[in-house]
């Protein structure tokens, strides 16, 4: 049997999945009908709050039930800023959650992040491009 996929999401793919649905939104399905392990930390999800309700302009108590449902679904890692790959703090704290959960996959739709294409063994994918290579695993 192969080792499940364990996946970091960044939180711009939580943010579309909830604002916009689209492609965000079928990795979030995923996540929830348990498809990959997913990791996560206070700082995305303190994020995706943030985002949701200040720039969506979404009802923080729908934001809150989203982010329960997403909590119950995931393990959460604390990262302590000790990651130091890009020159933002933000983005160091998601890829430091991405490494300390071990995820083979961190998505996002981060232009800096993408980038890198890779940090150590943790690949980093677009929407698009970790669609077709989970349905690839399946």
């Amino acid at each position: 049997m192969n080792k499940k996929l364990t996946v970091c999401l960044d939180s711009n793919i939580l943010v579309s999945a909830l604002g916009f649905g689209g492609k965000p939104f079928t990795i979030v399905e995923l996540a929830f009908q348990k498809e990959f392990l997913l990791v996560l930390s206070n700082p995305i999800l303190e994020e995706v709050h943030r985002n949701l309700v200040n720039k969506i302009g979404l009802k923080s108590a729908e934001v809150d039930r989203f982010i329960d449902t997403v909590t119950e679904a995931a393990t959460l890692f604390s990262p302590k800023g000790l990651t130091k790959i890009l020159n933002d703090e933000k983005d160091d704290l998601v890829i430091e959650t991405a490494l300390m959960g071990f995820a083979n996959v961190l998505v996002t739709g981060d232009k800096a992040i993408v980038e890198l294409k890779s940090v150590s063994d943790l690949k980093i994918e677009t929407t698009s491009v970790f669609l077709r290579r989970f349905q690839k695993k399946s």
